[in-house]
This record gives C-alpha cells, structure tokens and sequence, in this order.
C-alpha cells in the first residue's frame, strides 16, 4: 500500500491496465481523464485498430504500473511498448485533485 501512496504524490503519471479479455470491464464518463488502447495490434491487425484517444472517459481494470508521462500520447507509446499494458487512463492537468493530475 505504501508503494500506492508513493506513485499518487507525483504529477505527470499515467495509469497502465489490463483485463482477461483484452478490454475495460468499465468505462465510465468523466471529466478531465483520456483514456486509449495500446497499439500493440496495430502492427498485427490487417483490418486496423483503436488509434483514437477517448475523451472524458476513464477506463477500468487492474492498474499495471503508474509512469511519469508529460501527455497522453506519451503514456500510449508506453502502453504500447510494455508487455502486459492493453490500455490506459491519463488524468488531464485540469482533474481535480491535484497530486493526481498528469497521472
């Protein structure tokens, strides 16, 4: 838990997720948050894939990892890259709560 606590007092962090099935098990409607898919299957997919970036929605599922990121852009490219990250949620400099804002 504590290791929890010190990941939330930084800024410019993006939450990393996974699920079973590859997707959200919820999506809720919420502002100040981007969420997005990794595009690990873009380079699989001959049909295409999730490229766009969901505003006002956060994704929900198991929190892989919590990175320092400057946008959403760069909290994808690192979904993308990391192994088990399927998708992501990136809190906005205009959430709320201060230390979580850029998580």
């Amino acid at each position: 838990m504590q290791s929890n606590l010190f990941f939330y007092t930084f800024r410019n962090n993006c939450l990393l997720k996974q699920s079973p099935n590859g997707t959200p098990t919820s999506i809720k409607v919420l502002d100040n948050v981007v969420s997005g898919f990794s595009l690990k299957p873009c380079a699989l997919s001959e049909i295409g894939c999730h490229m766009d970036l969901f505003q006002q929605l956060a994704f929900s599922d198991v929190d892989v990892a919590r990175v320092v990121t400057p946008d959403a852009l760069v909290c994808r490219t690192i979904c993308t890259y990391r192994a088990n990250c399927l998708f992501f949620t990136f809190h906005t400099n205009e959430w709320d709560v201060e230390s979580e804002r850029r998580v």
